[in-house]
């Protein structure tokens, strides 16, 4: 390949790119993606944080229960958490013994 047609690739690579990280921005994504705006996503739905369906779930409790238990077994409780931002397990392992089913 010759250094002409590298050259041209890599303009239409840079563009390309550059294009595509227009497309979004800090309040949202413009008209260029996918969705038109950010906000028409999760309008009108309800989110819960992922440990409050986990904890209601009865096989998910069961799992967690085991996680939880192997993990402060180790000394890792305060560690690992639940999800990216959720709470550890030792936090897990409390909400698990107060929500506990009569």
């Amino acid at each position: 390949m010759d250094t002409e047609k590298r050259k041209a690739l890599q303009r239409e690579r840079t563009k390309r790119y550059r294009d595509k990280q227009k497309s979004v921005t800090l309040e949202g994504v413009t008209s260029k993606s996918v969705t038109e705006t950010s906000n028409n996503v999760t309008q009108g739905v309800t989110q819960y944080p992922a440990i409050a369906e986990a904890l209601i779930d009865p096989a998910k409790r069961a799992k967690l229960g085991r996680i939880c238990y192997c993990l402060n077994h180790r000394g890792l409780g305060k560690e690992v958490r639940y999800g990216i931002n959720g709470p550890s397990f030792d936090i897990v392992g409390e909400l698990l013994h107060i929500t506990e089913p009569d």
